[in-house]
């Protein structure tokens, strides 16, 4: 089990976050035994087979992008990977020169990005583990390479610790990189975007020098700022406030308390201008949420927010569709085609060999059935308010483009015209049948009072 699903979360947590996510998606063959006990007495052992992909999210910061070529198959993407000596070598059979990494005995290198990774776990309230837990690291690489004058197109490099050459091939996979990397809002002639935090960072900075000052006023206030004379007798290094310790000096004129200035607030129209900035940017506003951000806003602005903050997040919905969800999925499926090939009784070769090719239109299909059903919805409500167009309704019809526009894929839900029409007439037959049971015949005492 690959757990696409579960996978998907911090992927997608990380892309509303800083902006930029990725994922691979490699193919995993591992073979397992089973082993069903009664007590201590093994009594069946299987054989447990995963042959399938393994979906593991990526940590941008651990990526690096060819920038010269954008989104090209030949672009080269490298991404950092911290694993350990021994885990490499239960895949002997994939990597070579594992002892001159065991030779050496020497740890991870220096990781420039873990700066940048501290803070963001700091900011964002995000678990971090350093790699002192991790003795190898390997940069993984997958494009076109020229080495000494010799080009290879399509190639997969694996280096251990940034020293030792562990795998160098042509690209195992037919259906292209097993890499991924999608955006929050996509930049000219780039392969990174910008998240949605990243619009209001001056204003963030501008309010940090604030609290900044703030803390270092508080502090002059609370452990005091002195001027004083160098008489000969204060001793600038001991002079510490401690509860019921004076200062010795020659006059008492020789030394005064500093007042600070007055302390620093932070302007309420920054504060307002930063949620509303991060309101239109996030798509996320807090009006959808029936909160209140700060600011007077009328019911127009308020409107063209919400509006902005929708056409924002059905444009990032369609760009990583397009950019990340349809490339992974041809990728899958170009995979299952090479890697069980010759292998699945239940799919013929003949059908492996067909060449397909995915278009995902999940997002913005999606988007497009909830304007028409809106739009439907409202035509629907214009139209039972006449009689004379409520009666040129046809039921089914309107059950069917319902059912279609709410995407309701069980077409037994709503019956057909020929139930329906053999629905009324078991109606219309049960009540000319409740009729004549009804009938003067059926109430004797009636027939005989009309005598």
């Amino acid at each position: 089990k690959a757990n696409f699903t579960e996978m998907m979360m911090p992927t997608m947590s990380q892309l509303a976050v800083i902006g930029n996510t990725a994922m691979a998606m490699p193919w995993r063959r591992i073979r397992r035994p089973r082993r069903l006990r009664r007590g201590k007495t093994v009594q069946k052992v299987q054989e447990v087979t995963y042959d399938s992909f393994a979906f593991e999210p990526i940590d941008v910061l651990d990526l690096v992008v060819e920038p010269g070529m954008i989104s090209g198959p030949s672009a080269r993407h490298i991404w950092r990977v911290q694993t350990n000596l021994d885990e490499l070598k239960r895949h002997k059979d994939l990597y070579s020169n594992l002892s001159a990494l065991e030779n050496k005995g020497q740890g991870l290198p220096s990781d420039t990005s873990r700066p940048q990774k501290q803070e963001r776990a700091a900011i964002f309230g995000l678990e971090y583990r350093p790699e002192e837990e991790f003795d190898v690291e390997l940069l993984v690489a997958y494009g076109d390479l020229t080495i000494d004058g010799e080009f290879f197109e399509d190639a997969l490099v694996v280096v251990g610790n940034r020293g030792e050459l562990l795998r160098f091939e042509e690209n195992p996979y037919f259906g292209g990189r097993p890499c991924f990397l999608g955006t929050y809002n996509s930049l000219w002639f780039s392969e990174y975007g910008r998240g949605p935090l990243e619009p209001i960072r001056g204003q963030q900075a501008l309010v940090n020098t604030f609290l900044n000052q703030k803390a270092d006023i508080l502090n002059l206030v609370i452990m005091g700022a002195f001027a004083y004379v160098d008489d000969g007798i204060v001793e600038p290094d001991n002079m510490v406030l401690q509860p019921g310790v004076g200062i010795p000096v020659g006059d008492i004129n020789n030394i005064k308390s500093l007042t600070p200035p007055g302390n620093v607030a932070l302007a309420y129209q920054e504060i307002a201008s930063i949620r509303d900035r991060a309101d239109q940017s996030s798509g996320a506003s807090d009006y959808m949420r029936g909160m209140f951000p700060g600011g007077r806003k009328t019911a127009y602005e308020t409107q063209q927010i919400m509006q902005g903050a929708s056409a924002r997040l059905n444009a990032t919905l369609r760009h990583v569709g397009e950019r990340m969800i349809e490339p992974a999925l041809n990728f899958a499926l170009e995979s299952v085609q090479q890697f069980t090939y010759g292998r699945n009784p239940d799919i013929p070769d003949a059908v492996l060999e067909e060449r397909y090719r995915l278009n995902y239109t999940g997002a913005a299909t999606a988007i497009l059935r909830n304007t028409q059903r809106e739009e439907f919805q409202n035509w629907l409500t214009v139209v039972v308010q006449s009689p004379v167009l409520s009666e040129a309704l046809e039921p089914t019809e309107v059950n069917e483009e319902w059912r279609k526009l709410s995407n309701i894929k069980n077409t037994k839900v709503i019956k057909t015209r020929e139930a329906m029409a053999a629905a009324q007439a078991q109606k219309l037959a049960l009540a000319e049948a409740q009729k004549f049971m009804s009938g003067p015949a059926a109430n004797p005492a009636a027939e005989e009072g009309v005598k």
